[in-house]
């Protein structure tokens, strides 16, 4: 959704809106077969109080998406921060809330047997051989049935969980390249400034990256796009954190603790070595932009601003040429 409010193309508007009800089908899937096994009156409560969510999501959702065909980007993005953020919270916090509730009732079933087992121990010694005999086959009834309870609560426990793991998942993660997305990003910004840390900020496109899809395909677009994705993700390491915008548009965030010039050398040397996709290979270019923490601002999308406009400048200047660039500096 937030990667459609920062493209201007509309053919890739139209093709994120295509994997972004892709996923949401997905998630109606998952939530169908979860409601398929749900047979007690608190689960399927908290099913409806997804469902209550579900109206008002879709129509903030259409309500940006509405914004974002008509170029109206800040008003979009308010909406997805004040309320679709917000309401992304209570659908994962009802999933949080059932699968509490799934463990209560494993919990109770497990008690209830074992209050079973403590029954036919007394009555084994209430009725002597003919308690033992009873008791015996009363236990060995209970322990079957009572591993046969714990097995499918187990292996319910196991869906639910990765059911949850999953959404939270996809969330948070671009589905072509599998960085991070521009919500979990900003998440991980904050986390960085709340510590008080310095760090900059790199804006990063793909130069000329439309004529790849033109001359290549789609395919081979999507390919270039997720080659460049792990190489910036090595080249980041450990300390970096590295997320997919939108587009052929990343960004990166690493500790402010060397000359942003050698960092952004070292970048090239490994983002724009040659790829050979299909046997056809591929030059890719990048513009960067930095913007630093605090120098440059403390406010997230300030920083972004600012590094936004730098990398555009620097590949304005790209475009214009040697030449160019010394007739302008003459004058």
């Amino acid at each position: 959704m937030i990667n459609q409010l920062l493209t201007h193309d509309p053919f890739e508007r139209d093709a994120l809106m295509m994997d972004y009800h892709k996923w949401g089908n997905r998630v109606g899937e998952a939530r169908n077969a979860l409601r398929a096994r749900l047979d007690d009156e608190r689960s399927l409560a908290l099913m409806e109080r997804q469902d209550e969510l579900i109206p008002r999501t879709v129509e903030l959702q259409d309500r940006v998406v509405d914004l974002a065909a008509r170029d109206a980007i800040e008003p979009a993005m308010r909406i997805v921060r004040n309320e679709l953020f917000d309401l992304d919270r209570q659908f994962d916090g009802v999933i949080q809330e059932l699968r509490r509730h799934e463990q209560a009732i494993m919990q109770a079933a497990i008690d209830r047997a074992r209050d079973t087992a403590e029954t036919a121990r007394r009555f084994m010694l209430w009725f002597g051989i003919g308690g033992i005999l009873f008791a015996a086959i009363l236990m060995l009834t209970t322990r079957r049935t009572f591993r046969r309870l714990q097995h499918e609560l187990h292996e319910q426990a196991e869906q639910l969980d990765q059911a949850s793991e999953r959404l939270h998942y996809e969330s948070r993660h671009d589905a072509l390249t599998g960085l991070l997305n521009r919500r979990a990003f900003y998440e991980q910004a904050a986390h960085c400034q709340r510590d008080g840390g310095s760090f900059a900020l790199a804006y990063i496109d793909l130069d000329c990256f439309k004529p790849v899809n033109d001359e290549h395909g789609h395919a081979i677009g999507d390919d270039v796009l997720t080659r460049v994705g792990e190489r910036l993700q090595a080249a980041a390491g450990e300390s970096g954190i590295v997320a997919r915008l939108g587009g052929d548009e990343f960004c990166l965030l690493v500790p402010d603790d060397e000359g942003l010039t050698e960092r952004e050398a070292a970048l090239r040397a490994e983002l724009e070595r040659p790829l050979t996709i299909d046997g056809r290979q591929i030059d890719p270019r990048l513009s960067i932009g930095w913007a630093r923490c605090p120098a440059d601002g403390t406010d997230l999308d300030e920083l972004i601003t600012r590094a936004d406009g730098r990398m555009y400048a620097q590949k304005g200047e790209r475009r214009r040429g040697p030449a160019e660039r010394r007739g302008a500096d003459r004058g």
